[in-house]
């Protein structure tokens, strides 16, 4: 498509967040543009760089709504809206309230000993085999094997699951106006909806203790119920954070520590340290790198006028990035303080699942490192990747010497 005939040519570029060519140029991906610009792709829309103009644009829905912020819009297509994603206060607040009492501090440091059962169970599957895609067997059913029992989802469905995420995210690969692309789209999302609606209609006949029924029971502060098609909308939009974001963040550390043994090796010496680790590396690799937003009225930015209904593209790493905020901003630095990443979006629409998140993290790499403390990548079988506005891995083969087991360590011991 061309661009609006009033906004400025030396402002325009053609970016597309779903191109996979962006994998091999991440961070600076965005170096060469102005720190306003607009691109052509995905149906039009604004690119803001800079933490201070990122965050300011976060806080304020009044400005910039989250609806219709859909990039490219056809991606609403065949859903509803996501709940509470997609709506702007005092909505957002409402329907935020219905489970955010879930995902507090609190209630989710009491996972712990579960979050650590199931990391055990799945790295004992794969500890003695010297290798596995790590992918497969662990940054993908730890979070969702998880996440499938807080929501009261049966495990046997994770593989399907898993696909219609993917297929919603990143459509089969290509770049987002594929004909091809939007079928996977379409079917993914008919595909989830389909089966939520019997799976919803069976929790209202019989409810639970997991969060679906809670859903399914929740009173909104008008004092009405969700109807189906909100719960379904809501359930999407779960259903997308937490099964895609966690993979993702486990698949960037496990890259970064196995290319960078130094900084293993001190979360490992220094337990401690993974609370700041984890949040470096979220900084560094944010598994959801831009926020959607629409223009409710014109603005000023960098002295650049963006006009009513024009779509706006927040990308989380050039915040994370600005050295304005971040000194040596792309040093790994695992004792950085403070450290005030956008990796979970920022204002009132900051993640609701962020400290389930961490915890998530934490557990993993320290279970993980309790029992393989050397593992590198598979030169033969690099990493491969995949972009949108959630970044995603498909495959992490990783090499690594096998632990020793029970018994040797108990003969060593004695002897």
């Amino acid at each position: 498509m061309n661009a609006p005939s009033h906004i400025p040519p030396e402002l325009i570029n053609d970016f597309d967040i779903y191109d996979d060519r962006l994998v091999s140029n991440f961070r600076h991906c965005l170096d060469d543009l102005p720190p306003v610009s607009y691109t052509t792709a995905n149906g039009g829309h604004w690119i803001i760089q800079g933490y201070k103009e990122i965050t300011a644009a976060m806080r304020d829905p009044e400005t910039f709504s989250s609806w219709p912020a859909s990039l490219p819009a056809d991606l609403a297509k065949g859903r509803g809206r996501f709940i509470p994603l997609e709506y702007d206060p005092p909505e957002h607040s409402a329907y935020r309230s219905v489970l955010s009492s879930y995902f507090s501090v609190g209630r989710v440091r009491e996972l712990d000993s579960t979050f650590r059962a199931l990391a055990r169970s799945l790295i004992d599957q794969f500890a003695d085999l010297g290798e596995c895609d790590f992918m497969e067997s662990f940054a993908r059913p730890f979070p969702a094997m998880m996440f499938l029992g807080l929501m009261g989802w049966p495990q046997e469905k994770m593989t399907d699951f898993c696909a219609w995420v993917d297929g919603f995210q990143h459509g089969g690969g290509g770049l987002s106006d594929d004909a091809r692309v939007k079928n996977v789209r379409a079917e993914s999302i008919a595909s989830a909806y389909d089966y939520f609606r019997g799976f919803v209609r069976a929790r209202r006949e019989e409810p639970g203790d997991d969060i679906t029924s809670a859903l399914v029971q929740a009173v909104l502060p008008d004092g009405r119920h969700l109807t189906e098609n909100e719960i379904l909308d809501y359930i999407f939009l779960l259903l997308i954070a937490g099964l895609h974001t966690v993979e993702g963040a486990l698949a960037f550390g496990v890259m970064h520590f196995a290319t960078h043994p130094e900084d293993r090796q001190r979360v490992i010496d220094e337990p401690k340290v993974l609370v700041t680790t984890v949040e470096e590396l979220l900084r560094l690799e944010p598994p959801a790198w831009g926020t959607g937003r629409v223009a409710a009225r014109e603005v000023t930015i960098g002295g650049v006028t963006i006009r009513p209904g024009e779509k706006v593209l927040l990308p989380h790493q050039t915040a994370n990035l600005d050295p304005a905020v971040f000194p040596d901003p792309d040093r790994f630095d695992p004792q950085r303080m403070p450290n005030a990443h956008v990796s979970f979006g920022g204002g009132p629409h900051r993640c609701m699942g962020a400290h389930l998140a961490r915890i998530e993290l934490r557990v993993a790499f320290e279970e993980l490192h309790s029992r393989i403390q050397d593992y590198t990548l598979d030169q033969a079988r690099p990493p491969v990747q995949h972009m949108s506005q959630t970044r995603g891995v498909a495959s992490l083969h990783i090499r690594f010497s096998s632990p020793p087991s029970a018994t040797d360590s108990a003969v060593r011991a004695a002897g």
